[in-house]
C-alpha cells in the first residue's frame, strides 16, 4: 500500500502500467527471496560442515537431490515470521546484516595487512591499508546512525547471542572455529573427499 512504484505508474500509464510494475516487483522480491534462501542454506550447511552448528543437521545433504535439505526446510520456516512485518523493517534488517559485512571487511583490512601483514611502513601502504579501510568504517558509521531503530536493537540482540554462542563453541575465544587450510578433507555427500588445489 505505501510503495510509490504502483502509484507512479498509475500517474504515468494508467492501470495498466501499475499493474505490470506492481507484476516486476512482485518477481522481483520472489527472485531476492529464493537467491537469499538458497544462499543462506548453503551458508548453514558450510557452518555445519565445519562444526560451528551440529553437524548431522546443519551440515546433511540429501543424497539424491544433493541440497543441504534440512537447512532449506528450516530457513523457509524461519522466513514465514517475516509475513507480519513491513517491507520497510526487513529492508532495515538486511541492511543491518549489510553494515556489519561491510564494517568487519575493513577492520579485517586493517587487521590482516596493516597489523598481522606489518604493511604499514610506506606512505602507500599506510593509504591502502589504513586509511581507506577507516574512511570506509567512518562512511558505514554514518549509515549506522541513520539505520531504523527497531532493526538496530534486534539486530543488536542477534550479535550479542552470536557472540556468547562463539565463546561457548571456542571455549572462552581460546579454541579455533576453523581453520581456512586448502588442503584439508572435506566430507561430502557421504564421503571424505580431497579439496583440489591449484598449483598454478
Amino acid at each position: 500500500e505505501d510503495s510509490t512504484l504502483p502509484i507512479i505508474g498509475k500517474l504515468v500509464g494508467g492501470d495498466v502500467l501499475m499493474a505490470v510494475l506492481t507484476a516486476a516487483g512482485f518477481a522481483a522480491t520472489l527472485a531476492s527471496g529464493l537467491a537469499s534462501h538458497a544462499s543462506v542454506s548453503r551458508m548453514l550447511l558450510v557452518m555445519g560442515r565445519n562444526n560451528v552448528l551440529p553437524q548431522r543437521f546443519f551440515g546433511y545433504i540429501n543424497p539424491r537431490t544433493h541440497t543441504p535439505t534440512f537447512n532449506i526446510v528450516l530457513v523457509g520456516a524461519i522466513c514465514l515470521l517475516a509475513i507480519p512485518f513491513t517491507l520497510e523493517l526487513i529492508a532495515a534488517w538486511i541492511n543491518f546484516g549489510a553494515l556489519i559485512a561491510f564494517t568487519f571487511v575493513n577492520i579485517s583490512v586493517i587487521a590482516w595487512f596493516a597489523i598481522r601483514k606489518g604493511r604499514r611502513k610506506t606512505p602507500g601502504d599506510i593509504f591502502n591499508y589504513i586509511v581507506m579501510p577507516a574512511i570506509g568504517m567512518v562512511l558505514t558509521g554514518l549509515l549506522w546512525a541513520n539505520l531504523h531503530e527497531d532493526a538496530l536493537r534486534g539486530g543488536l540482540i542477534w550479535t550479542v547471542l552470536g557472540v556468547i554462542y562463539l565463546a561457548v563453541i571456542t571455549r572462552g575465544f581460546r579454541k579455533k572455529v576453523v581453520a581456512f587450510d586448502e588442503n584439508q578433507a572435506v566430507t561430502g555427500y557421504n564421503k571424505v573427499v580431497k579439496v583440489p588445489v591449484d598449483e598454478s
